[in-house]
């Protein structure tokens, strides 16, 4: 069960209202009802409870000096005490009123008592990088509100973010409110090549784009995938539109995000503006942002392939000046040399291959031993709560079973389009194999050329740098008597005693 206040913190003699959010071990949202009480256990206000997804607001105007908790009550009659956030003496609240087409912000303060008043306060407002500022306004410090009224048809749609800064120009209050100017301003028409498909198929789909008026317009589009019937199993779930404007900018798991995007009846708008005001809920360090002075990034912007790591013995220490071979074969062949720094420290980056590398890297001491340890970094730590689990399928809807037939049906035609069909890979026990060496005849019909004799053999079975990315005219270059190979791949020129190309045969 948490508790967050409208624009941050709680400040006596000040109304206030402030958002829930209780939630069940599984991570959804919780039935739940509670009452408000101080610390002589009085209630404070009318009872509450949860609306949508657990979530919704309680509204009352908190004392100074007083520590409020709310005794919360669970669907299966079981009850708990929770604590609300501390009351401030003296802050800034904000409160956001709806007013259908537009927002009416209030901002009120509490000073000290004989202190001075503050000078005037600013609203600044954002969505998606498109910033309004609005004029200062003269506040007191006896709680009388001065407002500002934020007309929707001026911002594009998405989260609108409402920043509360003083006369310094120090934030005090923030709050988030959702911008929906009815329909999208643009028209997106989607024409397949043919009505039906049959598996494995291509699609070909043609994409029209017209504004409001009907005139076709340049547009850069997200577009997601999926099977008919499995789109309808739940129409609340997650799409291309509650990401970009609601849940990317949302801390947590949003339960059924789909569902805000629903006709704006007053339950839904209702419910859109409990999970802003908990979820939404943000204090950001203004200070660091005005400095001027960009955030220290421990990764940087990712423009190319980076391998980076450290060399070490058999302990945790690094070796320096460890001497690295790095050999790419795959999408181009190419090797490159390094040596690491002072910590055992290594970094590639800049080589080719947008999606996929396949890349060796070899590590030896300064003398020449390779008794080491490469250790490749990782990339960044992941962190956040496991998702909930998912729903028994007797509880889902009734669309689950037909979907996990025509699952189950295309599982069964990928088994049988497979050359192994459906046999499972069984591991045996350890099996020795011998064999001999056979000389292959001179005459014999499975040369190249019957009867010529190779008067240098070389045994790529033997050589390690054979498994690496070079060529087969690397491997060979130094190895004949005579063999000269310039250039490099693909463009080598091969030459024997600098006249005639020599002949190569190979033997199985």
């Amino acid at each position: 069960m948490q508790f967050f206040p409208e624009g941050g913190s709680l400040v006596a003699g000040l109304p206030a209202t402030v958002g829930f959010k209780a939630q069940a071990p599984s991570g959804r949202g919780a039935v739940i009802s509670g009452q408000v009480l101080d610390e002589q256990n009085k209630p404070v206000l009318a009872a509450f409870s949860s609306q949508h997804a657990g979530m919704g607001r309680l509204s009352f105007t908190p004392a100074a000096g007083q520590h409020y908790h709310a005794r919360v009550k669970l669907a299966d009659g079981s009850s708990a005490d929770y604590p609300l956030p501390a009351v401030q003496a003296t802050g800034y609240s904000l409160r956001v009123l709806d007013a259908g087409d537009s927002y009416t912000v209030e901002a009120r303060y509490r000073g000290v008592p004989g202190a001075p008043v503050p000078g005037p306060v600013m609203l600044l407002t954002e969505v998606r990088g498109y910033l309004v500022g609005l004029v200062p306004r003269p506040i007191t410090d006896d709680g009388t509100p001065v407002s500002w009224k934020l007309a929707k048809a001026r911002y594009p749609n998405g989260i609108l973010h409402i920043t509360l800064f003083d006369a310094q120009r120090t934030a005090q209050a923030e709050r988030l409110a959702f911008i929906l100017n009815g329909p999208p301003a643009l028209r997106v028409v989607l024409t397949p090549d043919k009505a039906s498909y049959a598996p494995h198929d291509p699609v070909h789909v043609k994409v029209q784009v017209s504004d409001a008026a009907g005139q076709p317009i340049a547009t850069n589009l997200s577009v997601t995938v999926a099977e008919a019937g499995a789109a309808g199993l739940d129409p609340d779930a997650g799409t291309v539109a509650t990401n970009l404007l609601l849940t990317s900018d949302l801390a947590g798991y949003v339960e059924n995000p789909g569902y805000y995007f629903q006709t704006a009846t007053p339950e839904v708008t209702r419910a859109l503006d409990d999970l802003l005001l908990t979820q939404g809920w943000r204090r950001y360090v203004w200070k660091e942002v005005l400095s001027g002075t960009p955030p220290a990034l421990p990764y940087g912007v990712e423009q190319s392939l980076t391998l980076a790591g450290q060399v070490t013995g058999m302990g945790q220490k690094g070796i320096a000046n460890s001497q690295l071979t790095f050999i790419q074969a795959r999408p181009t062949r190419s090797v490159l040399t390094a040596s690491t720094d002072a910590d055992g420290r290594f970094r590639f980056t800049g080589f080719s291959g947008k999606d996929t590398s396949v890349v060796t890297l070899q590590a030896r001491r300064i003398g020449g031993g390779s008794n080491v340890i490469i250790r490749p970094d990782l990339g960044p730590p992941t962190f956040g709560a496991p998702l909930p689990p998912l729903p028994p399928v007797s509880a889902a809807p009734p669309g689950v079973a037909d979907y996990l037939h025509r699952s189950r049906q295309q599982q069964v035609q990928e088994r049988q389009g497979r050359p192994e069909g459906d046999i499972r890979n069984v591991q045996l026990g350890n099996v020795a194999v011998t064999g001999k060496k056979a000389l292959v005849p001179p005459d014999d019909p499975r040369r190249l050329y019957p009867g010529v004799v190779a008067n240098t053999i070389i045994d790529f079975a033997s050589m390690p740098a054979a498994q690496s990315g070079l060529s087969i005219f690397q491997l060979l270059q130094g190895r004949v008597a005579g063999l000269t190979v310039t250039g490099n791949p693909p463009d080598v020129t091969v030459q024997i005693r600098a006249a005639a190309r020599p002949c190569f045969c190979s033997m199985a």
